[in-house]
């Protein structure tokens, strides 16, 4: 082919792009390369000032969206993407705060929505009534498609938050109070990230009744809520949190869990390559007086089904902290999975996984059973497979049972070409204190664990 040859793209179809390349064997990126269209026209759905009535004008008009400014845009109330829109902050410092009241986005199913380095902060989705999920603090991706590139997602919230009089409250039932995904809840879309730092962000759920109803609390994905596609591409993950706050009505049973510190998968796929996950925390909520805590899965990951992929990443100083027993009949938390829970397909390779640890919550009293801490790193009750691993310097704290504290594996697990070392099993005291058994795995009865190539030494029990 000679000679010019000319095309006409719409303007926001310029910017940044890479390929991403994955196989069995793994995955790689490419560098970015930047798409600069000239003599283009359609330059004029630009903002100009940091007031929301410009932007929600300029995402009504949809396709690019130059945002020519430094400053912080505050919303009153969620900004529905209804059309094609891609928000380009390349030259400008910019965040789009929802002052911690109200969520940031909600993404249309069928719909395109992207972003280049913008700052998404303080998002929050906040409900009150029983049978209501919190779901995405900063979008919510309902069945659309959302793609971030060199962007920050940061201090945005999932909470609920329910408590019942007697007026409202039902003797002898569940109350649940359920929140999901603190940055993003993805309902069914696909969702890419790259390059992105992802802090700060929490899913916590609470309440009480004064009546003697049950409160169910579940946080689940301190950053991430996934019910479809989520792809995440040499990102920085780190201070995220899911929780349950503490009964503090004595008359109420306290119960629920919380699963996976920044990222949690009910069903679908999860894609993680180049990236890190740190200081992230699954943290099971406490009793009151006579209740039991809540256990705690994965400090940074936890996932239920679909599949697993994590290629040439590093999990770091995450932690599963089971919740603390009530102070005079209460059972505390166990804690499962350090860094990952799994109980569906995991496919790991050229990762590692160092200083992540779980530890079990305490007991109220000495004559109570205690509970768990297993899987100081990963704890795998699905299909687990690594390749060219490093597990080391992880540990378990166990109330009763301190076991596995590399890996705790309750099902099928394959290793190849990993080392697993200097991890420390530790048990508790307690009614039923059990043992401190597989400083670098422990596998369960009935559960298959093959090995080529594994180096395991000097782990502690």
């Amino acid at each position: 082919m000679t000679g010019v040859q000319t095309c006409a793209l719409p303007i926001y179809q310029r910017g940044d792009y890479w390929i991403l390349a994955t196989n069995n064997c793994g995955s790689a990126t490419s560098q970015i390369a930047s798409l600069t269209l000239t003599n283009a026209a359609g330059l004029t759905n630009v903002v100009n000032s940091p007031d929301e009535a410009s932007l929600r004008k300029a995402i009504q008009v949809g396709g690019w969206v130059g945002l020519d400014f430094n400053g912080i845009i505050t919303i009153t109330n969620t900004i529905n993407i209804t059309n094609d829109v891609f928000l380009d902050a390349r030259n400008a410092a910019v965040t789009i705060s929802g002052g911690n009241a109200v969520r940031l986005f909600y993404v249309a199913p069928g719909v395109t929505f992207g972003a280049t380095n913008l700052t998404f902060a303080n998002g929050s989705c906040i409900v009150s009534n029983a049978g209501t999920t919190a779901a995405g603090g900063a979008i919510y991706n309902d069945g659309g498609n959302v793609a971030l590139l060199e962007c920050a997602l940061t201090n945005n919230s999932a909470q609920s938050f329910i408590y019942q009089s007697p007026a409202s409250a039902q003797t002898n039932a569940w109350m649940f109070s359920t929140a999901c995904g603190g940055a993003i809840f993805n309902a069914g879309g696909t969702v890419l990230l790259g390059e992105c730092s992802v802090a700060s962000n929490t899913a916590t759920a609470g309440g009480y009744s004064t009546t003697w109803s049950s409160t169910i609390r579940q946080g689940l994905g301190g950053a991430f809520y996934n019910i479809g596609s989520l792809t995440i591409v040499g990102c920085v993950i780190n201070n995220n949190r899911c929780s349950g706050l503490p009964d503090w009505v004595g008359l109420t049973e306290g119960s629920g869990l919380t699963m996976g510190g920044a990222a949690f998968q009910e069903s679908g796929s999860l894609l993680v390559s180049n990236s890190i996950f740190s200081s992230n925390m699954a943290l099971g909520g406490s009793g009151s007086f006579d209740t039991q805590g809540s256990p705690a899965y994965g400090g940074a990951m936890a996932a239920t089904a679909g599949d697993v992929t994590i290629n040439h990443s590093q999990f770091i100083g995450n932690q599963a902290n089971g919740g603390h027993a009530g102070s005079a009949n209460g059972a505390p938390g166990s804690a499962y999975g350090g860094a990952i829970y799994s109980a569906t397909l995991l496919t790991t390779r050229d990762s590692s996984f160092t200083y992540n640890g779980t530890v079990a919550g305490p007991v109220g009293q000495q004559l109570l059973p205690a509970a768990a801490g297993d899987g100081g790193a990963i704890f795998n009750s699905g299909t687990m497979v690594l390749n060219g691993c490093l597990i080391y310097f992880n540990d378990v704290l166990g109330g009763g049972d301190g076991l596995g504290a590399g890996i705790f594996n309750a099902s099928r697990f394959s290793a190849t070409n990993c080392t697993i070392a200097f991890n420390i099993a530790s048990s508790g005291n307690g009614v039923g204190a059990g043992n401190a058994i597989g400083g670098g795995v422990f596998n369960n009865t009935a559960a298959t664990f093959t090995a080529k190539n594994l180096t395991d030494r000097k782990s502690v029990v």
